[in-house]
């Protein structure tokens, strides 16, 4: 079985500086801000590990989306182990 992990983009991380910003920017949902967080927070985690953290969490499937979501804008990356 393949382990997917999830990294926020190192390009990301250099226009954040040090600190992440409570908000990002326009452009992304409450959702994809609250998995920034978390994937910040975690500096990697599965799409498991991000549900779990989310309040009131949506579907593995849903989690999942928003990841590739957020992957096509350019703010998280992911790795197959």
């Amino acid at each position: 079985m393949v382990l997917t992990t999830w990294h926020i983009s190192a390009k990301l991380l250099a226009d954040w500086g040090i600190v992440m910003p409570r908000m990002i920017g326009d452009g992304l949902s409450r959702r994809e801000r609250e998995i920034l967080d978390i994937l910040h927070r975690k500096e990697q985690a599965t799409a498991a590990d991000v549900q779990s953290e989310l309040p009131n969490a949506p579907s593995n499937s849903a989690v999942r989306a928003l990841l590739a979501v957020l992957e096509k804008k350019g703010h998280v990356t992911h790795k197959e182990h």
